[in-house]
């Protein structure tokens, strides 16, 4: 059986970038899984995978989606709930693939975990929902690899590649206060990660 080890990160901190020829992945002799754009049965296998083996998950990360109505949108709400789950089942899938070989995937279960709570407020009933899910994960990470850059390359690297998403669009559009909750979600998530003694590498690029 394969370990996964899912990058984990800011958007635009260059994850990606490290999957490619040339990156971390490569420099570790490691198996590159990039996630297909769009949708297929496969997908909706996964999340069906993620969704049986998760409920708990499902439940937490669901009131957390809709903890605030008035922001509500649900688009942007519930589809990263359902990624979570997709990439869930993915990884059950992959772990098969090959014996003995890590296999490096950007943007896993733990990065739309993030996403769900960047835009919340962050109050203790949402940490204690955002441990729940953590607590649940735990049994799936076997390893993450966490890459962070100081603020100024990030916030350059945002704005080159400006991508039509809601963290680009904000720091594009000069909201700092997004950012910087986004950044202390990051911190969150992570300091939950090591209390549920997930194993965790941190790399500077």
């Amino acid at each position: 059986m394969s370990k996964v080890v899912e990058y984990f990160g800011l958007p635009g901190v260059g994850k990606s970038t490290q999957l490619n020829s040339g990156g971390y992945c490569d420099k570790l002799n490691a198996i590159p899984h990039k996630v297909p754009l769009g949708q297929d049965k496969d997908k909706l296998k996964n999340t069906f995978v993620g969704l049986y083996s998760h409920p708990k998950l499902f439940f937490y990360l669901l009131v957390a989606s809709t903890s605030n109505l008035s922001t509500f949108d649900m688009k942007l709400s519930i589809r990263p709930i359902f990624v979570v789950l997709e990439r869930i089942g993915r990884y059950k899938k992959i772990q098969n693939l090959l014996d003995n070989k890590d296999i490096h995937v950007d943007e896993g279960p733990l990065q739309f975990v993030w996403r769900v709570f960047y835009e919340k407020e962050i109050s203790k009933s949402n940490i204690k929902l955002l441990k729940r899910c953590l607590e649940c994960l735990s049994f799936e990470e076997k390893m993450v690899v966490y890459f962070r850059c100081n603020k100024i390359k990030h916030f350059n690297r945002l704005i080159s590649r400006n991508k039509n998403q809601p963290f680009d669009q904000n720091i594009i559009k000069g909201n700092k206060l997004d950012y910087d909750r986004g950044r202390r979600w990051m911190a969150y998530v992570l300091k939950c990660m090591k209390d549920n003694k997930i194993p965790l590498t941190s790399i500077s690029i």
